[in-house]
């Protein structure tokens, strides 16, 4: 149940808040799906990139079903990121056959909180296909599933596909899909049984039309679910695929209200597809009611995604995958939903140079209180939607690689409330990254109904651990767990920014607790009760028959002695160099451990932290206008190119210089002139076919694409571009006479000289006036054809021998016209 009450509010801004970072966790699971590579000589590449929170932490990879995994440790600094390239066990990542059980499930610890995302790609052509997968950590947990895969492109025969990972033994999956997959068909369920750590992938039978949105995955122990679409095309500009997926949560971490920020997708094909998880839920776009779905129905938003965001709520939770992208390419993510969510620190890593946009949502004044690695981000145009409750932004800011680098951790700050951030990551032809980094959980204690224990003393009571959250128990507590001593009820209610929740659970102690201790050096075992006990903590282990009701439970404590002396080395080193520890030579990174014997005591350890620092790259561009000459290191250019110097850091690595050198398209010109003729002055209009962005001056000193009112002569033009490059061209205007009209004409019937009219050679003109007066400046003829003439009649009869009158008006076009009098002598 949910409150917003203003006095429990104030209330429980009086204790202590919790602090943690969103999407963050100690536990993570993972299936990794199988990428396609688009041609044989591409370059696969599988990363791990993780980003720690502002604690250090040791992240451990292994897969609990594969004892030949090599198991991987690694050390991430507090705020700091670190990457984990795995493609030399790109077998035992990527999930293949399909329709097959494997063992490549794989499992994350560390030892404080991190956020890690799985990134497909090819680091040395940022052209292969890229995605990111945004691990979930135990959100992504969960018995029932209704996957929400899009169904409007086509995926280059490249069928839709979902890998799902147990997390313990006998894991029993019932998968009942909407259309028919390899070797199943559509609407029949069936069922696998998997051991902790195995894997089972499963792919449509077809690409064309074999959409998988809505299947639905049940089981009876949590198991993670990763779905992918590679391929992705057909959105405009056919020469594009790229992939499009994520790790999806479960139905019971879904939300209700959402935004969804539109993205760059050159071709305006963006949608949004809503999968529901119940029945009889009503979808509203805008607040309006566009849809009511039954559970594993999908709704697809019918239109173009043009608005700058989108406001959706449904009556019940659903799933609401967005499908954007940056030119052509695409990418693919589950949203979270709004309704008391978010997170107030989000941090990831940045995988590349390419463009890096960041989706922020929120509510109110959160919009104005965001930072960036610390830097305050200000003018954000972030869009208003009103919800049914609030005012919810929605709107997104692009981070240069000035602000944050690649291989850097980005940490998003906002201490004005919760907000939601997605990442899109790429370039419009080379492919897209796209996930979000908040926290999909919604507030909720999340309490069971009732704990029966076999404890005699007391036992822990634990809501989940959220951010900047303020805890009450009805004992007093004010952290996210209490102590329950005596069977009867407790209750916590839990605040975040006005949200507001509260639950119980009855706890009945009836069991018996034996408790028993030890002590333990590093190195050494014992056994105790079938078990055999390795290290120092605290063991359990059931007996039963020895109470009627229930099993005794035998509790171990054991203090492992610690060691003599520990130290801590950190060391870097250059790529190709060496470092000695413990008479070895090691030239690796990791974390290396020697333990020696000491007289009386547990010994003496030193750990060693190495970091190897490869080459690394410094990229520059800059423009060269023909004629220039540029300076980079010891030599000159004269030429676009790409320029590399390499050279040594102040530890003694390398590090190449490489500079990106371009030269501008020099402008191509079309020129229309327009003479001067008689009193109408010329014209030259100039049209650029390639390139834009010009700056235009004349040499009369107009600065427009065309000049007029000319008088004859030579004109000269000045063109720059937009990277300072200037260009002159010249034209000649020419003064023409172009009308002649005789003094005299003799309309005597012998066929030489018979009517009086105008001579030119010009073809592009139009009269607008022909007339002729006799002397008293009567008109005695008039005309606007094209080429008109008198055959000297007036009103039907040879006019008089003597001197008329003629006026013509003509336009030449321009504005220009032209005004031509005079007299003309009619002989008989």
């Amino acid at each position: 149940m949910r409150f917003q009450n203003p006095t429990i509010l104030f209330c429980f801004l009086l204790f202590s808040i919790t602090k943690c970072y969103a999407q963050s966790d100690t536990l993570f699971w993972f299936a990794a799906p199988k990428v396609i590579k688009h041609a044989p000589d591409e370059a696969k590449t599988l990363l791990f990139r993780i980003a720690a929170s502002d604690q250090d932490a040791v992240v451990h990879f292994s897969q609990p079903a594969n004892p030949a995994f090599p198991d991987t440790t690694i050390f991430v600094p507090a705020s700091q990121s670190s990457t984990l390239n795995v493609t030399p066990w790109v077998e035992m990542i990527e999930n293949l056959p399909h329709d097959s059980i494997a063992n490549q499930g794989i499992r994350i610890r560390a030892t404080a909180k991190v956020s890690v995302y799985y990134e497909a790609t090819d680091i040395d052509d940022l052209a292969l296909n890229p995605e990111i997968y945004v691990l979930k950590g135990q959100a992504a947990l969960g018995k029932l599933f209704y996957l929400p895969f899009q169904d409007y492109w086509s995926t280059h025969s490249i069928p839709q596909a979902f890998t799902l990972v147990a997390t313990e033994d006998n894991t029993t999956v019932v998968i009942t899909p909407t259309n028919d997959l390899l070797n199943h068909p559509a609407n029949v369920p069936f069922w696998i049984e998997l051991q902790k750590g195995q894997t089972y992938s499963v792919k449509a039978q077809a690409s064309l039309n074999y959409f998988l949105s809505g299947t639905k995955v049940a089981s009876n122990k949590p198991v993670a679910i990763t779905i992918v679409d590679d391929g992705v095309s057909d959105i405009g500009v056919s020469t594009c695929a790229d992939q499009a997926g994520d790790q999806i949560t479960p139905a019971t971490i879904l939300g209700t209200e959402y935004l969804v920020v539109k993205g760059f997708l050159g071709s305006q094909l963006e949608r949004v597809f809503i999968t529901a998880s119940e029945n009889n839920t009503e979808v509203m776009v805008n607040n309006s009611l566009v849809a009511t779905l039954q559970a594993g129905e999908l709704y697809r938003h019918t239109s173009s995604l043009s608005e700058p965001s989108l406001y959706i709520s449904t009556s019940e939770p659903v799933y609401l995958y967005h499908v954007t992208g940056i030119g052509c390419e695409v990418g693919g993510a589950q949203l979270p939903g709004l309704d008391c969510r978010g997170s107030r620190h989000v941090q990831f890593t940045r995988a590349n140079r390419e463009r890096l946009f960041l989706f922020l949502l929120g509510e109110g004044e959160v919009r104005n209180s965001f930072s960036v690695n610390g830097v305050p981000v200000n003018g954000l145009d972030l869009n208003l939607l009103d919800g049914p409750v609030g005012e919810w932004y929605g709107g997104w800011v692009e981070i240069d690689t000035n602000w944050v680098s690649p291989g850097q951790n980005c940490t998003v700050t906002n201490n004005a409330g919760v907000f939601q951030l997605g990442m899109l990551h790429g370039g419009g032809a080379s492919g897209c990254r796209y996930g979000y980094f908040s926290d999909y959980r919604e507030l909720d204690a999340n309490l069971p109904d009732r704990i029966d224990t076999c404890e005699v003393n007391a036992i822990n009571i634990s809501a989940p651990d959220f951010e900047e959250t303020a805890y009450l128990w009805n004992t007093g507590d004010l952290t996210t767990a209490t102590v329950a001593d005596t069977s009867g009820w407790y209750w916590v209610e839990l605040n975040r920014d006005n949200c507001i929740d509260r639950d119980s659970v009855w706890v009945q102690f009836d069991e018996v607790a034996v408790f028993e201790t030890n002590t333990l050096c590093p190195g050494t075992s014992f056994d105790w009760r079938g078990l055999t006990i390795e290290a120092g903590g605290q063991y359990e282990t059931n007996v039963s028959g020895l109470n009627a009701d229930c099993d005794t439970i035998f509790y171990l404590d054991v203090f492992q002695f610690p060691i003599l002396k520990r130290d801590t080395l950190y060391k870097n080193i250059c790529q190709g160099q060496e470092a000695s520890f413990g008479g070895n030579t090691i030239g690796e990174t990791g974390v290396y451990v020697r333990t020696s014997n000491v007289p009386d005591s547990c010994g003496y350890q030193q750990l060693l932290i190495l970091e190897v620092d490869p080459p690394y790259l410094l990229q520059e561009d800059d423009t060269l206008c023909p004629g220039d000459t540029l300076q980079f290191g010891q030599e000159y250019y004269t030429e676009a190119g790409i320029y590399q110097d390499t050279l040594r850091d102040e530890d003694g690595c390398l590090f190449i210089n490489e500079l990106t050198l371009s030269s501008p398209p020099q402008p191509e010109l079309q020129a229309r002139i327009y003479p001067a003729i008689g009193t109408a002055l010329g014209a030259i209009l100039v049209d650029t076919i390639l390139g834009s962005n010009y700056a235009f001056r004349w040499s009369n000193g107009a600065q427009t694409s065309g000049v007029n009112q000319l008088q004859a002569g030579t004109y000269y033009l000045s063109i720059t571009d937009e990277f300072a490059c200037q260009y002159i061209f010249d034209f000649e205007l020419e003064e023409e006479n172009g009308f002649y009209l005789p003094n005299a004409f003799s309309p005597n019937g012998d066929g030489i000289n018979d009517v009086f009219r105008f001579y030119t050679a010009l073809q592009e003109y139009t009269l607008l006036t022909f007339q002729v007066f006799d002397r008293w400046g009567g008109s005695v003829f008039a005309s606007t054809a094209p080429r008109p003439q008198w055959d000297g009649m007036v009103k039907g009869k040879l006019g008089a021998a003597g001197v008329y009158t003629y006026l013509v008006r003509i336009e030449l076009g321009l504005e220009r016209r032209m005004l031509l009098k005079g007299d003309v002598m009619l002989v008989r």
